[in-house]
């Protein structure tokens, strides 16, 4: 009757150890988990960053493009009144010109 309970005892010891384990694995992997949860949380709000950071420069870029439009609209302004002040001075140049009356 002895060995039986002891062979019990010794089933229940190891049903014990093996409880013991399964417990420090949870520990463990409730460390780790907690661990990448952070580094979730910081990744998430560095994406959160990055994805203002992205929307701000397209409305810079927006605001970029629509200057590089009036910077063009003017140069196509001052274009016309160079050549309409190269027309004028051809005509004062054939005019001075001798021979001309």
């Amino acid at each position: 009757m002895n060995q039986p309970n002891e062979q019990r005892i010794a089933e229940i010891e190891q049903g014990l150890g093996n409880l013991e384990t399964l417990v420090e694995d949870w520990q463990d992997w409730k460390f780790i988990t907690r661990g990448a949860s952070h580094k979730i949380g910081v990744a998430e709000g560095l994406a959160s960053t990055l994805q203002h950071d992205v929307i701000q420069m397209k409305v810079d870029l927006a605001h970029v493009a629509r200057q590089i439009d009036v910077v063009l609209d003017q140069q196509i302004e001052a274009d016309k009144r160079f050549d309409e002040v190269n027309k004028k001075l051809d005509l004062i140049l054939q005019f001075l010109q001798p021979g001309r009356e």
